[in-house]
């Protein structure tokens, strides 16, 4: 069977003179042209809103099940095992980070970093103005961080079952270029990055390569 595109073909190349069709074969022509496009054009329309839609599933999937997972894990709700994470990974922040990074309110941090303390998780010590409190975890919080990071991958984990090393292979470079789209400020990453394994994504993290050119972009020209 030929093809819309071999079909034109013999056509166009047909023994009417000039290479032209009659006018009643050229309207006809023309209109089985332009229902070609609509259908081709619709399909794709469909498979996109589909693949957006089911993208849009799986995200809220994971975050709920991320939560949900990493709070037992902690006996405790909120941002509290988000806090652990990004503490854990980033020694020495500062509660100001912290509440942007969780986008929580100074106040409201200053109580989850509170109860932390109080629980034995985080430490808090004074930077050299004596005003800038600084955030580290203690031995007891990285056990408890290690038990966050596990509930994380396992709920990951399973929805990537029975995926294939090709397919994984394939997925990997999508990802990092859809995360990277999802960026606008280098002063996003700690945001981004408040729940990652640290060492998961070296030596290339697709976060702080997008932060890299965002500052690059938006440096000030001497």
């Amino acid at each position: 069977m030929r093809s819309f595109s071999q079909s034109e073909a013999v056509l166009r190349k047909s023994r009417w003179k000039k290479g032209r069709l009659p006018e009643r074969y050229s309207y006809w022509f023309d209109q089985v042209k332009k229902l070609c496009y609509m259908c081709v054009r619709h399909t794709l329309v469909d498979v996109m809103q589909k693949e957006q839609n089911v993208l849009g599933a799986l995200a809220l999937v994971l975050n709920d099940g991320i939560r949900s997972a990493t709070n037992a894990s902690m006996g405790m709700s909120g941002e509290t095992a988000a806090a652990v994470m990004l503490i854990g990974a980033n020694p020495h922040l500062t509660v100001g980070l912290v509440a942007k990074a969780l986008a929580l309110t100074p106040s409201g941090t200053v109580r989850l970093i509170d109860k932390l303390a109080a629980d034995g998780l985080v430490e808090k010590d004074h930077g050299t103005d004596q005003r800038t409190v600084l955030l580290s975890l203690t031995e007891k919080g990285f056990i408890k961080r290690s038990e966050i990071q596990f509930e994380r991958e396992r709920v990951i984990g399973q929805s990537m079952r029975g995926l294939s090393p090709n397919e994984v292979a394939v997925l990997g470079p999508l990802l990092d270029r859809m995360l990277s789209n999802m960026m606008k400020s280098a002063d996003d990453d700690y945001r981004f990055c408040r729940m990652c394994d640290e060492d998961a994504c070296e030596p290339r993290c697709p976060v702080e390569e997008c932060r890299s050119k965002l500052a690059e972009n938006t440096r000030i020209p001497s």
